[in-house]
C-alpha cells in the first residue's frame, strides 16, 4: 500500500515539483493550496484547499484526506511567503503576515496531522526552512526571524514526537527557480528613506540570484530518498556550493568578518 503524503503550498515551485515527482514515484499524493476547493485530481495527485493561516481550513483538510485515505503517513510542510524590507520600516502587520505563514501555519498543520500520525503509529513531517534561517541576511529579517524559529521548532518537534514513531526533519533550501519571490509580499518605502536605494538592490540581487537558480525539481528527489531512508538526519541542505559554503563559514569565521562577506556579496 503506498504512502499517504501531505504537502501544503503544492500549486507551484517546491510543491508542486514534489508532489508530482512523489506521484510518478508510487505515492499516494495529496496537495494543498488556497485556491484549491474540494478535493480534484491533478496530473496523478490530488488538490484540496488549505489555508495554513485558518486552523478550521488547516483541520478540514487534514479530515478531508484521513476520511478518503484513512491515514496521513507523511506531511511536507512547504507553504511560505517571502518579503524584502528594512526592519525599522516594516510594518508589525506584515510581520505577523510573514510569521502568520512560515512559523503559525506550520505549526497549525502539525497539530492536526500529528496526532493522526500517533494513531497510526508513526509517520514523517519534513518541514521546508531554508538557508536564510541559518544566518540574517539584509533586508531579509523578517524572513529569516520565521525560519530561525522555524529550526527551533523543528528541533523541538523532532524530539517531542520520537517516542510515538514520528520522524522531523527539515530541508534548508538556497535560492531556486520558484514562485516564492514572484509572489513575495511588498512594503513601499517612503520617498525619504534612508533605505531606498540599499533595499531595492538588495531585492535586484535576490531576484537575480532566482533567475540564474536552478528549477525546484530537485526538491522531489530529495524527499522521496527522506522518505524512504531508514536513518535520517535532522537537516538537510540543498543549495548551490557558493551556498554551502557560506553556512560553513558563518560558522568557523569570526561575525564581523561574516558580515563583512555578506554586505561586500550584496554591494557587488
Amino acid at each position: 500500500m503506498p504512502k499517504v503524503v501531505l504537502i501544503t503550498g503544492a500549486s507551484s515551485g517546491f510543491g508542486r515539483s514534489t508532489a508530482e515527482h512523489l506521484s510518478e514515484n508510487g505515492l499516494c499524493v495529496w496537495g494543498t493550496s488556497r485556491k484549491a476547493g474540494a478535493p480534484a485530481a491533478v496530473a496523478g495527485y490530488t488538490m484540496v484547499g488549505m489555508d495554513v493561516r485558518d486552523a478550521v481550513s488547516v483541520n478540514n483538510a487534514v479530515a478531508t484526506v484521513v476520511e478518503r485515505e484513512g491515514r496521513i503517513d507523511v506531511l511536507v510542510n512547504n507553504a511560505g511567503i517571502s518579503l524584502v524590507s528594512p526592519l525599522e520600516e516594516t510594518p508589525l502587520e506584515t510581520v505577523h503576515a510573514v510569521l502568520d505563514v512560515n512559523l503559525y501555519g506550520v505549526l497549525r498543520v502539525c497539530q492536526a496531522a500529528a496526532p493522526v500520525m500517533r494513531q497510526n503509529g508513526g509517520g514523517t513531517i519534513i518541514n521546508i526552512s531554508s538557508i536564510g534561517g541559518l544566518m540574517g541576511l539584509p533586508f531579509r529579517g523578517v524572513y529569516s526571524a520565521s525560519k530561525f524559529a522555524l529550526e527551533g521548532l523543528t528541533e523541538s518537534l523532532s524530539m517531542e514526537l520520537q517516542a510515538f514513531g514520528i520522524s522531523v526533519c527539515m530541508i534548508e533550501p538556497g535560492d531556486f527557480k520558484t514562485s516564492i519571490d514572484q509572489n513575495r509580499l511588498e512594503v513601499v518605502l517612503g520617498e525619504d528613506s534612508p533605505y531606498g536605494g540599499m533595499s531595492a538592490a538588495v531585492e535586484e540581487i535576490a531576484n537575480l540570484q532566482v533567475k540564474k537558480a536552478a528549477g525546484p525539481a530537485l526538491m522531489g528527489p530529495t524527499i522521496y530518498k527522506i522518505i524512504h531512508s531508514r536513518k535520517r538526519r535532522l537537516r538537510y541542505k540543498i543549495g548551490s556550493p557558493t551556498e554551502k559554503l557560506s553556512v560553513l563559514l558563518k560558522k568557523v569565521l569570526p561575525g564581523r568578518m561574516f558580515e563583512k562577506i555578506i554586505l561586500g556579496y550584496y554591494k557587488s
